[in-house]
């Protein structure tokens, strides 16, 4: 019994204090290096058979022993681990060289040659600059949040709102108000890069995308919260850019800032639509006659009027020019028809959409 305790504790508790030791040790450089999951566990390995060499010094062993053991050992994973680490440099090479040569492909797509022969004169869009204007019909809007028929009341609360809140100086700095403003951005497109820079007249800077928040009426003590609990009246409005429309209306999120939307537009769309256009005619500016119906059906959907009343007339005052632009070169024919639009020939000052909460004015430049 004696003999069977003494055994245990040469071999079989150096064995297990080794494989503790080798985790905790292990672990812990882990943590701290951020390895790849194969080189951490050959880290586990190298520090479990180092202590397993270790264990017969610890039992009384031979010592010089240790370092044939663990060397003996390490000759085979040291081989298999070079030439894992080889694969694994190989594969991580690929990768870079796959992505480098879609980010070329994407590259040359946007260059004239990639129709080829056909590619003399043609207009390919490489960055586009368009500046929005959004018109807020504050009255509608705020009108929208009250049911069909209760102008008076909703004008008595408004009324309500600014003696009991907005009153003996307690109206905030018209900077975080938005009553009676309208919005504005600059917006740079560089098409080969990706590179998106928005300009927002509101911020006085650069913004990640179209988006305002704010206090319709900037008062104290009067935020998010509906006026004596009710929730007749909402006072955060939210203009914001949602995947590729513009949303406007309010908060309706109750710890961060969701737009409950009253009016919808497709901008992203109009923006591609008009980039289209250029690379058929050379004008992101001209007059649009027919929009595709699917873009048609979005501007019924919300109500929006497509108002050709402000265009170039070179300040002579001539009339608008009815005429349909023809595309010059055939190639484009059913680039034309898969679009499903056609143009005049007059040159818009702005592309104009308007309904009863909002008018936009869309100024683009293409190159």
């Amino acid at each position: 019994m004696l003999e069977i305790a003494i055994w245990i504790g040469l071999n079989v508790v150096p064995f297990v204090f080794a494989v503790i030791v080798s985790l905790v040790v292990a672990g812990y450089v882990l943590e701290k290096l951020d390895l790849e999951k194969f080189e951490s566990n050959l880290l586990y390995f190298f520090v479990f058979f180092l202590l397993i060499a270790l264990k017969d010094v610890i039992a009384g062993g031979d010592a010089s022993n240790i370092f044939g053991k663990f060397f003996s050992v390490w000759s085979a994973i040291l081989v298999f681990s070079l030439f894992y680490m080889f694969l694994s440099f190989r594969n991580k090479m690929q990768k870079a060289l796959n992505s480098l040569n879609e980010r070329q492909k994407s590259i040359e797509e946007s260059m004239p040659w990639k129709v080829g022969a056909d590619a003399e004169g043609l207009n390919v869009v490489r960055s586009s600059k368009y500046t929005v204007d959004f018109i807020v019909k504050w009255p509608k809007l705020i009108l929208s949040q009250f049911p069909e028929g209760h102008e008076a009341h909703a004008l008595g609360v408004v009324e309500y709102i600014v003696k009991e809140y907005c009153s003996n100086g307690s109206l905030l700095d018209t900077d975080e108000q938005v009553w009676g403003k309208n919005f504005s951005f600059d917006v740079f497109h560089d098409h080969v890069s990706n590179m998106y820079q928005c300009w927002s007249y509101f911020h006085k800077s650069f913004v990640k995308d179209m988006r305002v928040v704010g206090q319709i009426f900037g008062c104290q003590g009067y935020g998010r919260s509906s006026l004596n609990g009710s929730s007749e009246f909402n006072n955060i409005f939210v203009l914001e850019k949602s995947f590729s429309s513009i949303e406007m209306g309010f908060d309706r999120g109750f710890f961060n800032i969701e737009c409950r939307p009253v009016v919808n537009f497709p901008i992203g769309d109009f923006i591609n639509l008009v980039c289209g256009v250029y690379e058929l005619y050379g004008d992101a500016m001209l007059a649009i006659k027919k929009f595709p119906d699917k873009f048609e059906s979005e501007l019924l959907r919300n109500g929006f009027i497509y108002d050709l009343s402000v265009y170039e007339d070179y300040g002579c005052g001539r009339a608008f020019d009815d005429k349909e632009c023809v595309v010059e070169r055939e190639c484009l024919n059913d680039m034309q028809e898969k679009m499903g639009v056609s143009v005049y020939r007059q040159k818009l000052l702005s592309h104009i959409f308007s309904n009863e909460y909002l008018t936009i004015q869309i100024r683009a430049q293409c190159s």
